[in-house]
């Protein structure tokens, strides 16, 4: 298996986990902004659940963050192309992201979740950014 590959499969898996974490966000705005009383019931019991799989998954996916970023420096090495810099950028708010979320499990509130919701959602316009760029720009 070569390097491309690597690079390749490490970023879209650990996109794959940013997404399933991301997509919490969304099913606790369901249960907000929802009408039906034992639909919401459902869903919270959904999200509690899955609400355990958030830190261990958010780790997981640090490590192919990590991975990703590791394969693509050795095999492309630092060139300042559109690729790399929202490559860059986005890892960069993601040791944001990570840190907030830290703050955020060892002592919650209200300014330390906004914080974690806007740098996860800054955070994932940089990595689609990353995707949609071109290599060579």
């Amino acid at each position: 298996m070569n390097f491309l590959s690597l690079i390749f499969i490490s970023g879209y898996i650990a996109l794959f986990l940013i997404l399933w974490n991301i997509a919490l966000y969304f099913l606790f705005l369901t249960i907000r902004k929802g009408k039906k009383r034992s639909f919401l019931i459902k869903v919270a019991k959904i999200s509690r659940i899955w609400m355990k799989s958030h830190r261990p998954i958010g780790g997981i996916a640090a490590l192919f963050i990590i991975w990703h970023g590791y394969t693509a420096l050795s095999n492309y090495g630092l060139y300042y192309t559109s690729k790399s810099i929202t490559g860059i950028l986005a890892s960069s708010v993601f040791v944001l992201l990570f840190i907030s979320g830290v703050l955020r499990h060892n002592k919650a509130n209200g300014s330390r979740r906004k914080i974690h919701k806007y740098m996860a959602f800054t955070f994932l316009f940089f990595v689609l950014l990353h995707l949609v760029l071109p290599k060579f720009l």
